[in-house]
């Protein structure tokens, strides 16, 4: 009974089991053998990883020792300078284990040794070609020589070997060259070894090396004696002065009858009447004319400003009486 006056009796609410009278049992929760469970992969997976890792040390152990026969086996290369089978047998020891320290610091020491030797033989492929184009400037042919052992050193850049065979190739196709006096006659023309050679800006130039003989002509002068020049180097080689003198005058001969050979100084002039004496100079001219069937008639004149002269002669009989 309530001990508040005037309030109503409270009504119990009862679930249906308990309407009939009946107390249905608490179930018991079966969650020991879950956790017996949990708790046995728990040491199980303890156990493993001990066991990994004892493993893990043993084989990392392994590993070591040999990243370290590897690691002293590609400083005995590096020091016999077998960069690449040193960086091999390093890439090996990475392999084993990757990203350590030691085995970086012996591919840093490969790229420092190969840095060195690169610039060893950079220095000396530039001391070697230098040497090779100073020789060029006087003797090519020994330059070619140089040339040719700078191709077949392998202690030199692959560079030098293509330049070495660049300059062989240019040399072998005419290096030297030959140098004009600067009053040099343009409408001159110079002829080398039968060639005729165009020169530029006073220059000749695609001259191979050796003796080279050089002749000249220009029209209305005398040809002037041919120059014979050894070339050797690619330092130009100057010309000599060359005198150039005027033709002389032309001189006709003729003869009654005709068929008399021409003598001038006391030599055959290989000539018949009638023909050309070319280039005779300013003053007195004498000639022979000789026939079978005639005496010797002698012919003379005088050639004035390079002018045409005439000469005729009427042979004498030998039989004849003088007059």
């Amino acid at each position: 009974m309530s001990t508040f006056p005037n309030q109503p009796p409270t009504k119990t609410r009862r679930s249906p089991t308990q309407q009939w009278g009946y107390v249905a049992p608490i179930p018991v929760k079966k969650t020991n053998w879950i956790l017996w469970t949990f708790l046995g992969i728990a040491v199980v997976a303890a156990i493993g990883g001990v066991a990994w890792r004892l493993q893990y040390q043993a084989n990392w152990q392994q590993n070591d020792e040999k990243v370290l026969a590897l690691i002293a086996s590609a400083d005995q290369l590096i020091q016999e300078n077998r960069e690449d089978e040193a960086e091999t047998v390093v890439k090996q020891g990475i392999g084993l284990l990757p990203g350590d320290n030691r085995c970086q610091q012996v591919i840093e020491r490969i790229n420092t040794k190969r840095q060195m030797i690169l610039q060893r033989k950079t220095e000396a492929s530039e001391a070697a070609l230098a040497e090779a184009e100073e020789l060029a400037k006087t003797d090519i042919t020994l330059a070619i020589d140089t040339l040719g052992k700078i191709v077949a050193d392998a202690s030199l850049t692959s560079e030098a070997h293509k330049t070495a065979e660049a300059r062989i190739a240019a040399f072998n196709r005419g290096a030297c060259s030959l140098r004009l006096p600067e009053d040099w006659p343009r409408d001159a023309i110079l002829t080398l070894d039968s060639t005729t050679k165009d020169p530029v800006d006073g220059l000749v130039t695609g001259i191979l090396p050796g003796k080279r003989t050089i002749s000249f002509s220009r029209f209305g002068f005398r040809e002037p004696p041919p120059v014979e020049l050894d070339f050797r180097g690619v330092e130009p080689l100057p010309l000599p002065p060359v005198e150039w003198k005027l033709r002389g005058a032309k001189v006709f001969v003729k003869s009654r009858p005709t068929g008399a050979a021409v003598w001038r100084q006391g030599k055959n002039t290989g000539k018949i009447t009638p023909c050309e004496i070319e280039d005779a100079d300013d003053g007195p001219i004498e000639l022979l004319l000789k026939h079978p069937d005639y005496a010797p008639t002698p012919v003379k004149g005088e050639v004035k400003d390079r002018q045409a002269l005439s000469l005729t002669a009427t042979l004498t009989p030998k039989d004849a009486p003088p007059p």
